[in-house]
């Protein structure tokens, strides 16, 4: 599913989980493009950082205890904020209870997340959530999204 994403938009994709306050990349597969954002596996970054970041800490207590505009803000967008000249979109990945498991992101200069982008990536992060929380023992019905 992560070459996928890859393969209809041209940027990095990334699943990561909470570990303690930071975030660790436990899959990842790379942009074709020479530039690109590039995160390592299993390295631990700030979750204060990044759209990852903002997903696990927002859904820290899961999808039962989300607010419905938390969901209905889903996904996250973050264009250069954080990271001068770096963007990334994040979804969250529920299992089992309404449990976060992770989230999925795209991630890529900013140069290259124009609205084409963003309108291509918004969508199929919301396939690939609902197709892999229902996968992972979790309801998708909680997204309140239509396929």
């Amino acid at each position: 599913m992560l070459q996928r994403v890859v393969d209809e938009t041209g940027e990095s994709v990334g699943f990561f989980v909470r570990e303690g306050n930071e975030r660790v990349c436990l899959l990842r597969v790379d942009s074709p493009h020479p530039l690109r954002h590039n995160i390592a596996v299993g390295v631990p970054r700030p979750l204060e950082l990044g759209a990852c970041g903002r997903v696990l800490k927002l859904f820290e207590n899961g999808a039962t205890q989300a607010k419905p505009h938390d969901l209905a803000a889903l996904p996250i967008v973050v264009l250069g904020k954080d990271v001068p000249d770096l963007a990334a979109i994040a979804v969250p990945i529920f299992g089992s209870g309404g449990r976060t498991l992770g989230a999925i992101s795209v991630s890529g200069p900013l140069s290259r997340f124009d609205r084409r982008l963003v309108a291509t990536a918004k969508p199929l992060l919301r396939e690939i959530a609902i197709t892999l929380t229902n996968r992972l023992g979790g309801h998708s019905a909680v997204f309140g999204w239509r396929r």
